[in-house]
């Protein structure tokens, strides 16, 4: 059995690993907005009430929804300060580079939302990214307070906010909902694209709302990569052993409390889980990646976090294939239950498909092209994967 992973090389593989468990996460909570309209999902209206989905949709309220998400945005924080790091160990400028590969990550995004789903993430990433250029070089203790502060304003709002209860739905609403499914699952292509564009314009106002919420978990991602707690797992066992423990027992409390009957208190209760969830998740991976079973189970989601960015969209190429009109047209036609499935089916291929292209290539498709964007030049990858623990 190999030794246990152990975070002291120059590419994190516990990163990678916890990188890959994100992304299931991300296709899991995705693959409901690739099958529904996204009113239908603002309104609370669900078709599928069978005992199986009614079991997986609250399933993935609680474990997942929010959560692999969070994880996600950690992990970009944590990977900015890295990227400074070994800048400044070299010798190399970080603004400009890190800027450069920003407005790259900008375009991407864009594309990504415009042309292939209109819940992209990307851009907002590159958006909210460039605040961090200044913040990248901040103390510990004032990352973390900042994150702190950051993670509790949309709760915050929303417990002030005099919600008026569940919005009416009408006739005249349910005939919009009908429509969107005819549009992604059945209308020509121009139709569905000129649709999909509203959806993006609709979905980014309402990612402004969960800025406060995006960055903060940004500058935890930081705090946690300045204060190296996952450089060295071992060595820091005790600390996160601690911070699973006991921030696993208050999302457990949170996450009760979303069973609550007045739907304002449920719903605050889910918001304030997010960050919780994504932090006990992360830690209790770190600490399971300390045992033999834990290496055996979680070592091949590392190959889809090398190729972070190349699954994540793929993922939507895949998705919207099998939901949208230029492909099997399933839109409104997948069950919580038989999306679950097809999420793992998803991504046990993503799994195989990248473990065979890391065995030629150095890193993803897209990957490369990113670094070529970002350092002017085009690397080459060479046919052999690099060695474990080499940078990419």
């Amino acid at each position: 059995m190999s030794s246990p992973v152990n975070s002291t090389k120059p590419r994190l593989e516990a990163i990678d690993i916890i990188r890959g468990v994100a992304l299931l996460g991300v296709l899991i909570a995705n693959m409901r907005f690739f099958n529904t309209s996204s009113l239908a999902i603002a309104l609370h209206i669900d078709p599928w009430t069978s005992t199986a989905d009614r079991v997986v949709k609250k399933a993935v309220e609680l474990l997942v929804a929010g959560k692999f998400i969070s994880i996600f945005s950690f992990l970009f924080g944590f990977g900015v300060v890295m990227m400074r790091d070994n800048a400044l160990a070299q010798g190399l400028p970080f603004k400009g580079s890190l800027t450069r590969r920003l407005l790259a990550l900008m375009a991407f995004g864009l594309l990504h939302g415009l042309l292939i789903w209109y819940g992209d993430i990307l851009f907002h990433y590159a958006l909210l990214g460039l605040l961090l250029i200044p913040l990248a070089g901040r103390k510990p203790k004032t990352l973390l307070v900042c994150s702190m502060i950051l993670v509790a304003l949309v709760p915050c709002l929303l417990l002030l906010t005099n919600s008026p209860g569940p919005f009416p739905v009408t006739p005249e609403l349910e005939t919009i909902i009908t429509n969107h499914s005819y549009l992604y699952g059945e209308a020509p292509y121009s139709l569905l694209a000129m649709q999909r564009v509203n959806d993006w314009v609709g979905s980014f106002f309402n990612q402004l709302t969960f800025y406060p919420h995006l960055l903060g978990m940004f500058l935890l991602g930081s705090y946690f990569a300045k204060r190296r707690l996952l450089h060295d797992i071992p060595g820091n066992r005790a600390v996160l052993r601690r911070l699973c423990v006991w921030i696993g027992g208050a999302f457990a409390i949170l996450s009760a409390l979303t069973f609550l009957p007045v739907q304002k208190w449920a719903d605050l209760a889910m918001i304030a889980s997010w960050p919780l969830g994504a932090v006990f998740s992360l830690t209790a991976l770190a600490l399971l990646l300390q045992t033999k079973r834990g290496q055996i189970w979680l070592r091949p989601f590392g190959s889809v976090g090398r190729m972070a960015f190349t699954n994540y969209i793929l993922q939507s190429v895949i998705g919207t294939l099998i939901f949208y009109s230029y492909g099997l047209g399933l839109h409104g036609q997948v069950g919580h239950a038989t999306g679950l499935l097809l999420s793992l089916g998803i991504f046990a291929v993503q799994m195989l498909l990248s473990r065979l292209w890391l065995q030629r290539f150095r890193m993803g498709p897209l990957e490369r092209i990113w670094r070529a964007l970002t350092y002017g030049k085009h690397h080459r990858s060479p046919l052999t994967a690099e060695p474990r623990g080499t940078s990419a």
